[in-house]
Formats: structure tokens, sequence, C-alpha cells
């Protein structure tokens, strides 16, 4: 499912924050914690910005970016306020962030001492596999 959905952009960030919540509630062992539907409170984060600067710049080529920017894999959910404060920050400084946050989709983000395509490719792929035990997935 999610290896064959590549990106989540535009009219897709709904399903993309859906998909991360279930996801999350799965990583924290409950049903029932249902992440913060109202997107003007939990904000889908973008890990590699989507306007990248700095020393993003340094760790992902012009055809990186455009493959991984809007992978789920470059994902995660954060609270609006500290979404718009980490903006575009580099990765060492919105691990800081994410080591703080009680999502557990969020918080293992933090566990990388580096972000970079192989990142991206080794997280979707958990998120597969953890997707498939969600909804019982017969692929």
């Amino acid at each position: 499912m999610l290896s064959k959905k590549k990106t989540f952009s535009g009219k897709d960030s709904k399903l993309a924050r859906y998909i991360l919540s279930e996801i999350n509630n799965f990583y924290m062992g409950s049903k029932e914690l249902v992440a913060n539907p109202n997107e003007t409170e939990l904000n889908l984060e973008h890990i590699l910005p989507q306007k990248p600067s700095g020393s993003w710049l340094d760790k992902f080529s012009k055809t990186d970016y455009k493959l991984y920017i809007y992978r789920l894999g470059n994902m995660t959910l954060l609270d609006s306020s500290t979404n718009r404060k980490i903006g575009n920050r580099s990765f060492p400084d919105k691990c800081k962030v994410f080591s703080k946050s009680k999502l557990e989709i969020t918080k293992e983000v933090s566990e990388a001492s580096i972000w970079s395509p192989k990142q991206i490719e080794e997280r979707q792929e958990k998120m597969s596999r953890a997707a498939y035990q969600i909804w019982r997935l017969g692929y």
C-alpha cells in the first residue's frame, strides 16, 4: 500500500495525516488514542522541509528532493505552533524538538543520526509493515 503510493501532496495531505495518526496509535499500542484530527492544531510536518535551505541543500540533490519531499516516510505529526517554530531548521535542531513529542511516530524520528533518502525509504517501509498489520491488507 504505502510502497505503491509513493507521495502525498496537496489534497492527499488529509490522507497522509490519517495514515500517520493510525500508525502512531499502532506504535503506541492503543486503538483508543487518536491524534488530534484538527489540522489547524496538528500539522503534517515535512522532516526534509518543503522549502529547504542551508544544510538541507548539501544533503539532498534537486532530484532526490523531488523524489522524497512528499513521501510518507518524510512526514510526521507535530502541533502547529511547534511546527511553525522549527520551520526549515536543520535535522539535529528538529530532532531536539521531536524527542519531546508525545507522539511515538514523531519521537522515533529523533533516534536517527542523519536524515537522507535511505532513512526516508527505511521509515516508509516500516510504516508499510505497520499499515499491513493495522488494516490487514492482503498484498
